[in-house]
């Protein structure tokens, strides 16, 4: 289990699954990992893997799913959620 964040000892720590598919998967190599973070929304946890430079990618391209369910960077996150970051599909 990696640890992401040492923020503020008010905020409570939660455990979550992080799943990487396509290219984010080949340019972290591995599929899945679970992290502890105090990220309260998928904004402050995009923050942080991006600040360790674990998602090479902006923003602005990616899209997000929680629970298998797609969201949105505002969308609070739970202990035990599952979260992944897509980057666009390119294809002909």
């Amino acid at each position: 289990m990696s640890k992401i964040s040492e923020t503020a000892a008010d905020k409570p720590h939660k455990e979550i699954i992080l799943e990487y598919y396509g290219a984010i998967r080949e340019s972290r190599g591995i599929s899945r990992e679970s992290v502890m973070t105090c990220a309260e929304d998928i904004d402050e946890l995009f923050k942080e893997l991006a600040s360790q430079n674990l998602i090479p990618y902006p923003r602005n391209i990616l899209s997000v799913a929680i629970n298998d369910e797609f969201g949105s960077f505002s969308s609070v996150i739970k202990n035990g959620d599952k979260v992944v970051f897509m980057t666009p599909v390119a294809g002909g």
